[in-house]
């Protein structure tokens, strides 16, 4: 193994580089319109300060909160797809990125970014070990997207047809539990 040895002074530029660089993304934080600001947490993404960027990403994610429209939705999903890259792709943190793909699984189900995102999930699951979540992803990746053999029909797209139709679950959860007395003989 070779040693590179920088001298003390580029280490010092570097420190000096992040701390401009995380200082302009917190003051960015309050400010700006959400579509720059992503383009800047990808530029920072781009000139590899990950963790800048991650962070970025979730001052966006926490400044659109519950606002709603398809400006602030494309965001939104641009946002937690750079975040689940992030995490998965540069610092090596599967749970950080199944946590940021499934967010926007659950709220975009049916946008591109989610796709992408599903069929990350599956081997993110299987590399910490969430046997349920890797089930998930085989079924939202393989039997969902197929054609079912007895309706001719994709269950995904099947489902979206028939969500209109289907009635809402009641308020109190319907007691399936009955308590009947049995006698068993001991042979």
């Amino acid at each position: 193994a070779v040693a590179v040895v920088r001298p003390r002074w580029y280490r010092m530029e570097t420190v000096k580089q992040t701390i401009f660089l995380a200082t302009k993304a917190l003051m960015l934080a309050g400010c700006g319109r959400p579509q720059d600001r992503l383009q800047h947490a990808r530029d920072l993404a781009l000139a590899g300060h990950y963790k800048t960027a991650l962070l970025e990403a979730r001052a966006i994610l926490l400044t659109l909160r519950d606002e709603q429209g398809d400006k602030v939705d494309s965001v939104r999903r641009g946002t937690l797809k750079l975040a689940g890259d992030l995490c998965a792709v540069y610092l090596d943190d599967p749970r950080c990125a199944a946590a940021e793909y499934r967010e926007l699984v659950k709220r975009y189900p049916t946008a591109p970014e989610a796709f992408e995102a599903r069929e990350r999930l599956g081997d993110l699951d299987v590399r910490i070990g969430d046997v349920k979540g890797a089930i998930e992803a085989w079924r939202d990746q393989v039997a969902n997207r197929r054609q079912h053999e007895t309706t001719h029909e994709r269950p995904l797209e099947r489902f979206q047809q028939e969500r209109a139709l289907l009635r809402p679950l009641p308020a109190i959860p319907f007691d399936t539990d009955e308590v009947v007395p049995a006698v068993v003989s001991p042979h």
